[in-house]
């Protein structure tokens, strides 16, 4: 198994894990100076682009594994991150978010 596939795999573990399966994702697997792995979420089309650095910084840490699992999370957050950033959002809104994350992460912290 390449890193890549190492990458996507453990993505959609958690992807799936996290009850996120209604995003269709797409993986890049190329050179940018982003670090290790980035992530685009747009949750209004409900699609998120994820991408592999070819060439990871000099230093890196961890494993591709691990970059899989720190983007799944940035999707989980990614709902969250958009409404905090909105200029219309109301207190309800970011608190029915907010609600939506402890309750995924109440059904997997045992």
């Amino acid at each position: 198994m390449t890193e890549f596939e190492e990458f996507k795999r453990e993505f959609i573990t958690y992807q799936d894990l996290f009850g996120l399966s209604g995003y269709r994702v797409y993986f890049k697997h190329e050179a940018d100076d982003k670090g290790e792995s980035s992530i685009i979420i747009d949750t209004n089309n409900m699609i998120a682009t994820v991408c592999l650095n070819a060439n990871p910084p000099q230093g890196s840490e961890g494993g591709v594994a691990i970059c899989g699992k720190h983007e799944a999370i940035h999707l989980l957050l990614g709902r969250l991150m958009t409404m905090a950033l909105s200029r219309h959002v109301t207190a309800g809104e970011i608190l029915e978010a907010t609600e939506e994350v402890v309750n995924k992460l109440e059904n997997l912290i045992p």
